[in-house]
């Protein structure tokens, strides 16, 4: 079983009363916990996006504010460059983490930069209005 450390839950919490823009999530290295791999305040996308690596996976909640609301999108991001077994383990513990965040507005999967574009993002939080 795999645990999520107690950092995760804090950090969350402070992105929901918005004192952080995003929070990036890894696998340990013994690949038995979820920690944070970084957080940020910085509200530009770019800058975000920035962070998912062409070749390995790793898991994001990023607080998307438009015309005054607040929308949480959580990123699960498995690249095609990605390594075959990592890609495996990415995915079989995505809904333990993606349980763990109340309050998620979006789920995005992405596979390659494209998927994660701000104008697609945008379209899933209008269409889930």
């Amino acid at each position: 079983m795999i645990s999520i450390v107690a950092e995760c839950s804090t950090l969350y919490d402070q992105l929901k009363v918005r004192k952080l823009k995003y929070i990036i999530f890894a696998l340990s290295d013994d690949n038995k916990s979820i920690i944070i791999h970084k957080s940020s305040e910085s509200p530009n996308y770019e800058d975000f996006l920035r962070e998912f690596p062409s070749d390995d996976c790793t898991w994001a909640v990023y607080r998307l504010e438009n015309q005054g609301e607040n929308k949480i999108c959580f990123y699960s991001w498995l690249p095609d460059g990605a390594n075959v077994e990592v890609r495996i383990m990415y995915t079989s513990f995505n809904d333990v983490l993606r349980r763990h965040l109340a309050g998620v507005a979006v789920d995005i999967y992405g596979t390659d930069a494209s998927d994660l574009s701000y104008k697609l993002v945008m379209n899933q939080i209008l269409s889930f209005k």
